[in-house]
């Protein structure tokens, strides 16, 4: 191997070498210094004996005009290339001090707001490298550094190493210098998309399967795919759907927000993926913004004070300390109920172990009270409640005879005064309401839910109160095994197609107790309470052929609601099944045009 260029030597000129950074099989990083501005750099030096290979050159040639196009501040840049005396060509970056992506994930998976703050600058340098049609073809996490910005407790990520990376939109000849000596295929196997592997053509959203890749790691500390061999993992990529995070690693909590985008920017089809870096970047952004942990609002700005970073072959850097991300705030009211079903559960579940010993149980549960009660300014929007999608906030009317002033005295008195009173207006629905909510303010949950059980048996619109919620979601996210039980049984049958509906919306989000309630939907008389609308998705779930699922169509467009929409609209989908998972699962579906019909009834029904 080549000697180190040695402490002093000066190249090209204006760059001296102060020390060897780390060294590759292919070349060596050095920290140098600009001679004349005095500018702290790193020098990448392509081995001599290298030099003569066109595939090297022209891997280096594409890193050089990639970074030196690219000026955004999460991508690292180039400022110089050129070639030394020896022959050795160089390529000067900036330099970069911090820690591999791929160093922070070896202590396991990333707090959830932590990943997905990194995932949206990452999405925000590569929607910037796809505007100039450069595609980077090997993200990883060893490609991407993170880097403590001065005076600030944020991470700033950047993304280096485009080597490999098909730069159509800057030069015809930069492209045509086709990288196929040194493999059949370019990229790592682990983080590459399905098309990628085959060897076929790639865009943009090659890059946005192998962040979703990278993402899935930060959230679990596991890839979706490991195998023995490479062609294991490729043979893995092209032809088998990845687990769902929450499959993963079922240890590990996994927002549902962010399992769906991972899911999605990993659809074996490029076409099914979201089709933009932009787009990536504004969704992740969004669920921030919702989770309140105000990391959206710290985009990185190009003025941004940098410490910097060089790469080669693997990174090689200085380790910063690893970053906490502790909450400044709790989450924000989100703008939708997916997220309000989700969010407050999510953000309980991580912070739990943390939140325990500091708090106590009874303030940590007057917390949870706190949030829920912000969280849920509106009814829970239960499909199946009333017609037109959300559950009606008109309040009950009060059972003649009981004055306002002798309820609320009850109420101040505790909740032995408000069973006196119950027992003496048994059919007015606020005497229940009150008793619910006063048993699951003191963690007293299975009394709060018969109290609850009581209320829907009177009045089943003031047991969809939002309130009445909160009775509920407590009950089901803090309560013991016992307290879900019998929420379950609530659930089951006194509160109807409602009660369907929370099963449905338990049922599909990771949690402690999802199998409990996927159990419960199979049960003919839980099924017996669902509304059309719930009915005709679980029988589409169900229903195991293509054949089968087509003769629901004219049911879903009649009864179907959002749910329905959503999930036939994944039947056009026409990849999947078969070798390398290029068959159509849906063959039936083409001979005629039954599902445009019925998805453009059910479109029609949302305007």
């Amino acid at each position: 191997m080549t000697p180190a260029l040695a402490p002093g030597t000066i190249i090209s000129e204006r760059y001296r070498v102060e020390s060897l950074l780390g060294q590759g099989a292919m070349g060596a990083v050095y920290l140098v210094e600009h001679i004349h501005m005095r500018k702290r750099l790193a020098l990448k030096v392509l081995l001599p004996e290298m030099s003569g290979s066109d595939e090297v050159v022209a891997r280096f040639e594409r890193e050089a005009m990639a970074a030196g196009h690219i000026d955004h501040p999460n991508v690292v840049a180039a400022t110089d290339f050129g070639r030394m005396e020896g022959g050795a060509f160089f390529l000067v970056l900036e330099l970069v001090e911090g820690q591999s992506l791929r160093d922070a994930l070896a202590s396991g998976p990333l707090e959830a707001g932590r990943a997905a703050t990194i995932a949206t600058q990452i999405a925000s340098g590569l929607a910037r490298a796809h505007e100039l049609g450069i595609v980077h073809r090997d993200l990883k996490p060893d490609n991407v550094m993170l880097v403590r910005r001065e005076g600030s407790v944020d991470e700033l990520v950047k993304v280096l190493d485009f080597g490999i990376a098909k730069a159509t939109g800057l030069s015809p000849a930069a492209d045509n210098k086709a990288l196929t000596q040194l493999g059949q295929v370019f990229g790592t196997p682990e983080y590459m998309a399905p098309e990628q592997a085959r060897g076929e053509a790639v865009d943009a959203r090659a890059d946005l399967y192998a962040l979703g890749v990278t993402l899935y790691e930060m959230l679990t500390g596991l890839r979706p795919f490991d195998g023995d061999t490479a062609i294991a993992v490729l043979t893995m990529q092209v032809a088998q759907p990845p687990p769902p995070p929450s499959e993963r690693a079922p240890r590990v909590h996994v927002p549902p927000a962010l399992e769906a985008l991972v899911m999605r920017l990993m659809a074996k089809d490029p076409g099914y993926r979201p089709q933009t870096a932009a787009a990536v970047h504004a969704e992740l952004n969004q669920y921030l913004a919702e989770r309140g942990d105000g990391a959206s609002e710290r985009v990185v700005s190009g003025a941004a004070v940098l410490h910097t970073a060089a790469n080669i072959g693997s990174p090689t850097t200085s380790v910063a300390s690893e970053l906490g991300n502790l909450p400044t705030a709790l989450p924000a009211p989100p703008t939708s109920r997916a997220y309000a079903a989700a969010d407050v559960r999510t953000w309980f579940w991580e912070r739990r172990r943390t939140l325990l010993p500091a708090l106590g149980g009874a303030a940590l549960l007057s917390l949870l009270m706190v949030v829920l009660a912000a969280k849920s300014c509106g009814p829970r929007a239960h499909p199946s409640v009333v017609d037109g999608g959300a559950a009606s906030t008109t309040p009950w009317l009060p059972f003649a005879g009981l004055s306002d002033s002798k309820l609320r005295d009850a109420s101040q008195r505790g909740v032995e005064a408000l069973l006196a009173l119950e027992a003496e207006y048994p059919k007015d629905a606020r005497v229940p309401r009150e008793i619910a909510a006063a048993c699951s303010a003191q963690g007293r949950h299975r009394d709060a839910l018969a109290a609850l059980g009581r209320l829907a048996a009177l009045d089943a619109q003031a047991a969809a109160h939002a309130d009445m919620d909160r009775v509920l979601d407590v009950a089901l996210d803090v309560g013991t095994a016992d307290d879900v039980d019998a929420a379950l049984l609530l659930l089951e049958g006194p509160l109807g197609a409602r009660g369907v509906d929370v099963l449905m919306e338990r049922a599909a989000a990771q949690g402690p107790h999802r199998a409990k309630f996927q159990r419960s939907l199979k049960k003919p008389d839980v099924r017996a309470h669902a509304s059309p609308a719930a009915s005709v998705v679980l029988d589409l779930r169900e229903a195991k052929s293509c054949e089968a699922k087509k003769e629901l169509l004219p049911q879903a467009a009649a009864a179907g609601d959002a749910r329905a929409l959503a999930l036939i609209t994944t039947f056009k989908r026409t990849t999947g099944c078969g070798f390398f998972a290029r068959g159509d699962c849906y063959r039936c579906m083409r001979k005629d045009a039954a599902l445009a019909e019925a998805i453009s009834a059910l479109e029609a029904k949302k305007k």
